[in-house]
């Protein structure tokens, strides 16, 4: 599964448009393929600009999606969820960051839009490990 996460300003504002809202720093999603996410994540760019609270992280790997024990809503969890979330808060805010495992499996999709450009090596993270770091072209 790949991942998808959206900063939020704490509205909840992808609630109710498919995207399940998550319990951190952003609003999660999952699709089943790269292209899938890399289109959502152009067209959620397109739709807010410069009013996205930062910037969007795509990443793939295998999550666990169950609901909240205590607020019963859905959310994403795992070590891949979190990846992304590391994403989503580089900056400069505004852009679509991907990881090298999202940037990989997406080049392999065939045909399509999207173009995953190398931008460097950043750590993730607190203290993180120095990764390839991506950007998803509009």
């Amino acid at each position: 599964m790949r991942g998808l996460r959206v900063p939020s300003r704490g509205t909840g504002r992808w609630a109710g448009r498919n995207f399940p809202r998550g319990f951190g720093r952003g609003d999660p999603a999952v699709f089943l393929t790269t292209v899938d996410a890399a289109t959502a994540a152009r067209s959620i760019l397109r739709e807010f600009g410069d009013d996205l609270a930062g910037a969007i992280g795509l990443h793939a790997g295998p999550v666990r999606i169950g609901l909240h024990p205590v607020t019963v809503t859905t959310v994403v969890r795992g070590e891949h969820s979190a990846k992304s979330d590391d994403l989503a808060v580089l900056s400069p805010a505004g852009l679509i960051y991907a990881s090298e495992a999202f940037a990989a499996l997406l080049g392999l999709g065939g045909h399509h839009d999207s173009v995953a450009e190398f931008l460097g090596f950043r750590p993730l993270g607190d203290g993180g490990a120095r990764e390839p770091i991506f950007q998803i072209l509009p």
